[in-house]
C-alpha cells in the first residue's frame, strides 16, 4: 500500500506543469461581485497560425499623463482634442499676456513656439508627423506645465 501511495505521488509531481515565465506582478482582488487572481506579465504564448489570435500576450495599453503644476491651475488651461488630427485648440480662461506654448517632439526637438496671444488660440497640426508631443506652457516667471498631445 505504501508503495502504491509513493507511486502515485512521484507520478503526480512529474506530470505537473508548473509557470514558467516570470511575472512582473500580480495579485488578489476581491469586492462585492466575488474575487480575483490576477497576473501581469507574459505567462504562456499560443500563436494560431496564420491568424492574429494570440493567446496569453499581454496586448498593449497606452496611457496618457497631462501633468498641471499648481502654479499655473489658476489659468485654467485646456487642450483638445486629444487625440487630434488637423487642429489643436489651446484655451485659458484667464488669459495673461505672458504665456507661450512650446511644442517639442518625443526627440525633445522644438517643433513650434507660440505666444498665447488671446484666450483661445488655435493651432494647425495638419503637418505634423503621426506621434506623440509635449507642449509646455510658459510664463514671464518661469513657471511651465507639460501636456501630452498625441496626432494622429
Amino acid at each position: 500500500m505504501k508503495s502504491a501511495v509513493t507511486l502515485l505521488f512521484i507520478l503526480t509531481i512529474l506530470n505537473a506543469d508548473a509557470q514558467q515565465a516570470v511575472l512582473s506582478s500580480g495579485g488578489n482582488a476581491s469586492g462585492s461581485g466575488g474575487s480575483i487572481s490576477y497576473s501581469i506579465g507574459q505567462v504562456s504564448y499560443s500563436n494560431s497560425g496564420d491568424n492574429s489570435v494570440n493567446e496569453g500576450v499581454q496586448q498593449p495599453y497606452e496611457f496618457f499623463t497631462v501633468a498641471l503644476h499648481e502654479s499655473h491651475a489658476a489659468y485654467q488651461i485646456r487642450i483638445f482634442p486629444n487625440p487630434t488630427t488637423h487642429e489643436l485648440v489651446i484655451v485659458c480662461d484667464n488669459q495673461r499676456n505672458d504665456l507661450t506654448a512650446t511644442i517639442f517632439d518625443a526627440k525633445g526637438t522644438r517643433i513650434e513656439n507660440i505666444k498665447l496671444q488671446s484666450s483661445s488660440t488655435r493651432i494647425p497640426v495638419n503637418s505634423w508627423a503621426a506621434a506623440t508631443y509635449i507642449i509646455t506652457i510658459n510664463d514671464s516667471k518661469g513657471t511651465s506645465s507639460s501636456y501630452q498631445l498625441v496626432k494622429n
